[in-house]
């Protein structure tokens, strides 16, 4: 075996990889100068660093393999809420890492579709509350040691030190970091017209939303032709919600989008009826709320 700064070759006596003939005394096949060899070859696509967390296991949360009978009876039912917790752990959920482990549960990198704080039974039936304990990009803080990261891409740049990437890059840094104020704005509108709008549901129950306004739509709020549009969130924490936003063309920069009602997805028959009472305290029997969602989540604000 071999290796480059890019690439693992390792030479193979059988397998599966593909052989070569190698030939000399033009492609004569001369005594001693003539062999088959198989190779394979890796390239780093990612570094993953491995932690006791897959491992531990100090509430005794029973694991289900894919052949066991309870298998499916882990989600039977339950949706991992409290009151409703997962019976056990399985595969694709993977919940066993004490919640109180990390220092706040609130600060979740939304690359990590790990669904934030949930609720699991231990062995005796005791309702546990536990984080995911798969592989992670950014882990939320840890008391006393700070974020941590994981998963780190490793792919190699060719082009790295090379004239044509040093001018690249310098186009990159004068249309993406830089602090022409008419630029951004240039850059952004340009941006905005070819891929709309993106987003964020405030921050509600630990988690947050994306909400995504289309081209079209971000068209006519800007020229006036429309002051509000209805759009559904994105997956988040086991739900999405349906909400109307207004666009107001006349306000301060950042501070153009309003939350005018919020409903979770499967309701949005129900708005705009917006209920006296509950909202942003518990999603049970709220229809639709008006500026917050049932879960809390108290506005948008573009994603920069």
């Amino acid at each position: 075996a071999c290796s480059t700064h890019t690439q693992w070759d390792k030479a193979e006596l059988d397998g599966e990889a593909v052989g070569a003939k190698c030939a000399w005394a033009r492609g004569k096949c001369v005594y001693k100068k003539c062999w088959k060899q198989r190779w394979s070859y890796a390239i780093p696509l990612e570094v993953v660093y491995l932690t006791p967390l897959t491992k531990w296991n100090p509430f005794n949360i029973e694991y289900y393999e894919r052949s066991d009978p309870k298998y499916n009876s882990v989600s039977s039912g339950r949706n991992g809420k409290k009151g409703t917790p997962y019976k056990g752990s399985r595969q694709n959920l993977f919940f066993r890492t004490p919640a109180s482990f990390f220092k706040d549960a609130k600060n979740v990198d939304a690359a990590d579709t790990s669904g934030g704080v949930t609720y699991v039974e231990d062995k005796n039936g005791k309702e546990r509350e536990v984080r995911a304990s798969g592989h992670w990009i950014l882990f939320p803080e840890i008391d006393g040691i700070g974020e941590v990261r994981q998963r780190y891409p490793m792919f190699p740049v060719h082009e790295y030190g090379s004239t044509i990437w040093k001018e690249t890059k310098a186009v990159h840094e004068i249309l993406v970091g830089g602090k022409s104020p008419a630029l951004k704005s240039i850059v952004e509108e340009t941006r905005s017209e070819a891929y709309g709008a993106e987003l964020t549901l405030l921050t509600g129950s630990g988690h947050s939303h994306e909400v995504h306004i289309s081209p079209e739509k971000l068209l006519d709020l800007k020229s006036g032709k429309i002051t509000s549009t209805t759009a559904v969130s994105s997956l988040a924490n086991g739900h999405d919600h349906y909400v109307k936003v207004s666009y107001d063309r006349t306000a301060a920069p950042g501070s153009e989008w309003s939350l005018d009602y919020c409903t979770m997805s499967a309701d949005k028959g129900k708005c705009p009826t917006m209920p006296a009472g509950n909202c942003g305290q518990t999603s049970a029997g709220v229809a639709c709320c008006s500026t917050v969602c049932p879960d809390g989540h108290s506005g948008v604000e573009p994603v920069l």
